[in-house]
C-alpha cells in the first residue's frame, strides 16, 4: 500500500520537478499542474481499496490480477513519465554547451523509467519492479546534466558565487577575526598565494601594496547584513599594466 502511493504520486511529482527545471520563474503555475496532475493518481488509490473485485487489482491471486482500471492507470503514468521527460529534454535542447554524449545519456535516462515499468507491467520481466532504480539512474543523470546547467541561472546563490568565481577582480571575505575565509581564483592570481584560508587579511593586503612589480589597488568594507556586521570584504585589482601604459603615454608625450 505505501509502495502502491507513491507509484501513484511519483509521475506527478516528475511532471512537476520538470516543468520546473523548463521554466524556474514561474514555480506556481509549476505547482499548479502538479495539483492538477495528482488528483488521477488519488483515484487511481482508492480504487486499490474501493474498486470492485478484479476491476482494479486481485491482490490475493497467484499470480496476482491486474483489472483494467490498474491498466489505465499505467497508462495514465507513463503518459506523465514521458511528458515529464520531454521537458527535461527541452531544458537539455535549449543548453547552448549540450553535446552528443549528454544529450545521449539525457535520452536513454528519459526513455528508462518508462521502458522499465512498461516490461514490468506488461511482460511481468523481470520478476521485481525495477522502476524505483531507473527513476533513481535518471534522476541522477538529470540532477547533472540539466537541473544544474537550467537551474544555476535562476539560483541567486549559485549565480553570484559563479560570478565571482570568473571575475578578473580579486575578492577576499574576512570573518570578524580578520581572518580569511574565502576567495575567487583572480585574487589567488593576483596576491601570489595558492592558500589564503586562515591568513590574516591586513596582513596580505600591506604584503600586496608594498610588492615593488605590481601596482595593487585595494578596496575593503565591512560586510553587514540586518545591520549587523559579521565580516570584511576586500576587493584587489592588479593595475600593473594600465600603470606601465601610463608611463609609456607620459614619456612619449614627452
Amino acid at each position: 500500500r505505501i509502495l502502491f502511493a507513491g507509484v501513484c504520486s511519483l509521475p506527478a511529482a516528475w511532471v512537476w520537478c520538470a516543468s520546473i527545471v523548463r521554466r524556474p520563474d514561474a514555480p506556481a503555475a509549476a505547482r499548479r499542474i502538479f495539483l492538477a496532475l495528482l488528483a488521477p493518481g488519488l483515484v487511481a488509490y482508492s480504487c486499490f481499496y474501493l474498486a470492485p473485485g478484479g476491476a482494479f487489482l486481485d491482490w490475493y491471486a497467484v499470480p496476482a490480477r491486474r483489472g483494467p482500471l490498474f491498466y489505465a492507470n499505467a497508462v495514465y503514468s507513463w503518459t506523465l513519465i514521458a511528458a515529464g521527460a520531454a521537458l527535461m529534454l527541452d531544458a537539455m535542447r535549449r543548453n547552448p554547451s549540450r553535446g552528443p554524449l549528454p544529450m545521449a545519456l539525457v535520452l536513454a535516462a528519459a526513455c528508462m523509467p518508462v521502458l522499465a515499468n512498461a516490461a514490468y507491467v506488461l511482460l511481468h520481466v523481470p520478476s521485481w519492479d525495477p522502476t524505483p532504480i531507473a527513476f533513481g539512474f535518471s534522476a541522477v543523470v538529470f540532477r547533472f546534466l540539466v537541473i544544474d546547467l537550467t537551474w544555476g541561472a535562476y539560483h541567486a546563490a549559485t549565480a553570484r558565487a559563479e560570478v565571482v568565481q570568473q571575475m578578473r577582480t580579486g575578492v577576499l571575505v574576512a570573518n570578524l577575526d580578520e581572518r580569511i575565509v574565502d576567495w575567487n581564483l583572480a585574487a589567488q592570481a593576483i596576491l601570489q598565494t595558492p592558500d589564503l584560508q586562515g591568513r590574516t587579511l591586513q596582513r596580505v593586503l600591506a604584503h600586496a601594496r608594498a610588492a615593488r612589480n605590481q601596482e595593487i589597488e585595494v578596496y575593503e568594507f565591512p560586510l553587514e547584513r540586518h545591520g549587523q556586521r559579521f565580516g570584511t570584504g576586500a576587493v584587489v585589482a592588479d593595475r600593473t599594466e594600465m600603470r606601465r601604459a601610463e608611463l609609456r603615454l607620459e614619456m612619449t608625450t614627452r
